[in-house]
Formats: structure tokens, sequence, C-alpha cells
């Protein structure tokens, strides 16, 4: 990926780290 791929990209992969934070159960 370029780096302007990325910058472009990053938002949407961010959003889905969070929601796999959200979904995980809290120990």
């Amino acid at each position: 990926l370029r780096q302007k791929d990325i910058e472009r990209v990053k938002p949407f992969t961010n959003l889905g780290f969070a929601e796999l934070l959200a979904r995980r159960p809290t120990q």
C-alpha cells in the first residue's frame, strides 16, 4: 500500500479495531 492509500484507509481500520474491542468481553 502507498502512503496515500494508508491514510485513506486508516479511519476505517480504526473503526474496525474499535468495534472489535467493543465486541470483546471485558476480562
